[in-house]
């Protein structure tokens, strides 16, 4: 599972997070829309640099968020 599906997976989706950002004044936001990221064993092969990573519960949350970071 983890050779097949789970590190494949996981390299594509830190791809695209790497295309977020590509120069030091550049600013973004990555949304992981999935139960799965909430998971230890996908937890545990993220990037040092998304420890600060945040779980949101719902809409008005996630809106707060976007509004917050974009207003900075």
């Amino acid at each position: 599972y983890n050779f097949a599906y789970l590190y494949p997976g996981m390299n594509k989706v830190m791809q695209a997070v790497g295309r977020v950002i590509r120069s030091d004044k550049d600013r973004g936001l990555v949304i992981l829309i999935d139960d799965r990221y909430g998971n230890d064993n996908y937890k545990r092969i993220f990037p040092k640099e998304w420890l600060h990573l945040k779980y949101i519960q719902d809409n008005k949350q996630l809106s707060n968020i976007l509004v917050n970071f974009w207003n900075r």
